[in-house]
């Protein structure tokens, strides 16, 4: 067994909206500490494009007031059963922020003054950071609390200098914007197979790969060794 584990493990795909593939390796993973057997196959999904841009008009056009009734509307499905929104039973935290002026020369502040911001087109010689530098910093702070939460309940111990590398990608599909994804996780040391085991469940907890889940692509890497060079979908 190699020394260096350069694993991405599970791909979520999603092209312009209508078509979304989700694939995930064939291999079974046995959960540490003798848990039951956990696996994470995914099936193939495909959503009917033409059906989409129906919905997608109808939507639009309800919004205008072409739609009269909105229940009219035929809502989107996957295999047989409707896409829901997530709907809070309690609500834990709500973070407000005031922006101004956009990514062009903008500026983004807290209503507790803690986090003040100038922000800038990416790529500029512009002082201030970006939208994308600002969801990678939050979405990987509560990945690597996921992966710690789930770590304490499965007593598996992580190594002191577990971290994360988050990468966003702005790009175009079809002339319009979209998102790509990567979290690669160290966890130098760790067995490969709980490394893997960890991520996945982690995806499974964390909010921000819960809300962004089969709407962009993300790969999700586990890394046990600090020389293995993560391999990009």
């Amino acid at each position: 067994m190699p020394a260096a584990a350069n694993l991405s493990y599970a791909t979520f795909r999603s092209e312009s909206f209508c078509s979304t593939n989700y694939t995930s390796p064939a291999r079974h993973f046995r959960a540490p500490n003798g848990l039951a057997e956990t696996r994470f196959r995914l099936r193939d999904v495909s959503v009917n494009r033409q059906a989409f841009r129906f919905n997608l008009m109808a939507r639009v056009a309800s919004l205008v007031g072409r739609v009269h009734s909105p229940s009219r509307v035929k809502p989107q499905t996957i295999t047989g059963t409707r896409l829901k929104m997530t709907k809070l039973e309690k609500v834990l935290y709500t973070a407000r922020v005031h922006t101004t002026g956009g990514r062009e020369g903008g500026a983004s502040r807290t209503d507790d003054g803690r986090l003040q911001v100038a922000l800038s087109t990416p790529g500029t010689s512009q002082t201030g950071t970006n939208p994308e530098q600002l969801f990678a910093a939050g979405w990987s702070a509560c990945f690597l609390s996921a992966v710690k939460t789930v770590a304490a309940k499965r007593k598996i111990t992580l190594p002191n200098d577990v971290s994360i590398n988050a990468e966003v990608d702005l790009g175009l599909a079809e002339g319009v914007h979209h998102l790509a994804a990567r979290l690669n996780v160290s966890l130098p040391g760790m067995d490969e197979e709980t490394a893997r085991w960890l991520v996945e469940a982690a995806s499974h907890t964390c909010p921000y790969s819960l809300a962004i889940h089969g709407n962009i692509e993300v790969n999700y890497n586990a890394i046990t060794s600090g020389s293995a060079e993560v391999q990009h979908a």
